[in-house]
């Protein structure tokens, strides 16, 4: 979440409210207020600014009052905005990557994730906001979810009567709904092929119902899947996927 002046933060809740009735102010969403067992949980981050962002003297547009709303800094903007509350954590400029992992107890479903479960992880949020940072950089979300699930497998596999558990990835775009692979340039380079030319799209992928899955499910056929042993091993492909992005 941008705390600079010029991006500010202007989602009002989880269901991503039209602009022409923003939510009234202080009145939490149902969804945000979701109880901690429940299988949702929105927790909003404002970074702190970047170099440029203090440079030219730009200021902080959101602040925080702990433990989960935030509100817009008296004239910082222009725009109008409305006290947000009711998430399940909110977390100033100062929190670190292990505050915004344990704020969104990712690392609780990891056992759920073993018995089967689909868990997912979502960062949303305006151009520049910290998106790919909070979700790929060095301590975030992906790297401490990586290795709280291999940690987790290797105590599985320790068991006297240990479940075959096998972990592999994709890395899947979908933009303007059309779905692409973006582990294919980082699989021809694995294979010893040549790279797609530079600039080159990935094809589109077909969206396909999941055989056996639950109602509404569904997989992008022809995706790379690359099975994966070790969370550094998980991170450089997401890292490869990211980059091609």
């Amino acid at each position: 979440m941008p705390a600079s002046k010029t991006a500010p933060w202007r989602a009002r809740d989880a269901s991503l409210a039209s602009r022409r009735e923003p939510a009234p102010p202080d009145v939490p969403s149902p969804l945000l207020t979701a109880p901690e067992s429940a299988p949702i949980r929105v927790v909003v981050r404002i970074r702190p600014l970047s170099p440029a962002e203090t440079a030219r003297g730009d200021a902080p547009a959101w602040s925080v009052a702990p433990p989960s709303t935030v509100a817009p800094v008296p004239g910082a903007t222009k725009r109008k905005a409305a006290t947000a509350t009711g998430f399940a954590a909110a977390l100033g400029p100062e929190a670190g990557g292990e505050d915004v992992y344990r704020a969104t107890s990712l690392g609780d479903a990891v056992p759920s994730l073993l018995r089967g479960r689909c868990v997912a992880a979502l960062v949303y949020g305006a151009t520049g906001s910290g998106k790919t940072h909070t979700m790929l950089g060095r301590g975030g979300l992906a790297e401490r979810a990586l290795r709280d699930l291999f940690a987790a497998v290797e105590a599985a596999a320790a068991l006297p009567s240990p479940p075959t558990i096998r972990v592999a990835m994709t890395f899947v775009e979908l933009h303007n709904e059309r779905a692409r692979c973006l582990l294919v340039p980082w699989a021809a380079k694995e294979a010893g092929a040549a790279p797609p030319p530079p600039g080159t799209r990935p094809p589109s992928l077909p969206l396909r119902p999941l055989e056996g899955g639950p109602p509404g499910a569904a997989i992008v056929a022809g995706a790379t899947v690359v099975p994966v042993a070790t969370a550094i091993e998980a991170l450089t492909v997401a890292r490869a996927g990211a980059a091609a992005r």
